[in-house]
């Protein structure tokens, strides 16, 4: 399994077609998992190459953002994905293989995440899309086949949360930079 991590700086733009000229200059072939920016889904939508994967965190936070409007409906799209992550907890508690752990994924996450998509759909026309429940939904709608190819590889995480952890000095020092009109580094994690 290879990883390729690239460092890019630019003059603050985050279009798709910045990100589809870096993976092409490199020919990249293989997931690649973001947070939810349409420029990652327009960048790679004509690739067969390529395999977006959302994060689970950034579709959480949606929800997490839809409490206090709609306790009811953000309480069950969270609870749904705790269950993912319960079940991610146990396959890395036991310590499976990452063909055990496609195995645990398909078994016990797919039903979940197969409900919770239908789930989205019923549910998603109750609300305005300018409500926080309607964002929510949408929000994660839009981005759940994307997680949904989390099932076919053991090697994949729900989130990028790794990653992120990662660059938050890096994501920090661009916030300063945007402030002060200096080119900012943009970064995609990729895994081969």
């Amino acid at each position: 399994m290879e990883k390729l991590v690239i460092f890019y700086y630019d003059d603050g733009s985050r279009a798709g077609a910045v990100i589809e000229s870096l993976a092409n200059q490199y020919t990249y072939r293989g997931y690649l998992q973001c947070d939810g920016f349409v420029g990652y889904e327009t960048a790679f939508k004509t690739n067969p190459d390529v395999r977006l994967l959302n994060c689970l965190t950034h579709i959480r936070r949606h929800f997490e953002l839809a409490l206090d409007e709609n306790r009811e409906m953000a309480g069950y799209g969270l609870t749904q994905i705790q269950y993912i992550y319960k079940i991610e907890h146990y396959c890395d508690k036991a310590g499976l293989s990452y063909e055990e752990r496609k195995a645990k994924r398909l078994e016990l996450a797919k039903p979940v995440m197969e409900a919770m998509k239908v789930w989205m759909e019923t549910e998603g026309i109750k609300y305005s899309q300018n409500s926080l429940a309607g964002k929510a939904i949408t929000y994660a709608y839009s981005r759940w086949d994307n997680m949904m190819t989390c099932l076919e590889d053991g090697r994949l995480l729900w989130d990028n949360n790794l990653a992120e952890n990662v660059i938050r000095p890096i994501t920090l020092g661009r916030l300063c930079s945007v402030q002060h009109k200096r080119p900012y580094v943009g970064i995609i994690f990729m895994l081969a």
